[in-house]
């Protein structure tokens, strides 16, 4: 008995080994191919259509878009949950609709309690969602944006601070 339950898990080691050993193979080969020597600099800079770049390349990005991700995902895996409910609807009766019911009232608490603590307020701190202005794009001398339609430095300031 103990024999044939471990014949069972030589495929998944199998298709575990072929994974890892593919992995390494490649991390191996674009080494060894990769480009060697030393960087240009000039050609690491970014490239913002021929113009000097205003702000940092690498910016920090707040919390938010973490947050706002992690419960996108909670809630997307939770409908993926009411599938099989919904393929044994009949089966179940009416423990199954108790049961789905009691599921969703859990998933509104949860959704109602990220509303609350404010997950989902993306308002700049200490602005109010009707005082928020849109950043608007200047050539330097009028509002609208002309040619390379680049930032002014009020609101490049004003991008960075939000």
């Amino acid at each position: 008995m103990p024999e044939s339950a471990l014949n069972d898990y030589i495929p998944i080691l199998l298709l575990t080994g072929f994974a890892v050993s593919f992995a390494a193979f490649n991390l191996v080969v674009s080494w060894l191919l990769g480009k060697k020597g030393t960087s240009n600099p000039d050609k690491e800079t970014a490239f913002e259509c021929g113009m000097v770049p205003l702000t940092p390349e690498r910016r920090r990005f707040s919390v938010k878009f973490s947050t706002v991700a992690m419960l996108f995902i909670i809630f997307d895996i939770e409908i993926v949950f009411l599938i099989p409910w919904a393929l044994k609807f009949r089966e179940l009766g009416m423990f199954g609709v108790i049961e789905i019911l009691v599921f969703i009232a859990v998933l509104m608490v949860g959704w109602w309690y990220c509303v609350a603590k404010g997950a989902f307020d993306w308002s700049p701190a200490g602005r109010s969602r009707s005082g928020n202005q849109a950043v608007r794009f200047t050539s330097g001398t009028g509002t609208q944006p002309s040619g390379g339609g680049a930032l002014s430095e009020r609101a490049v300031a004003d991008r960075v601070e939000s």
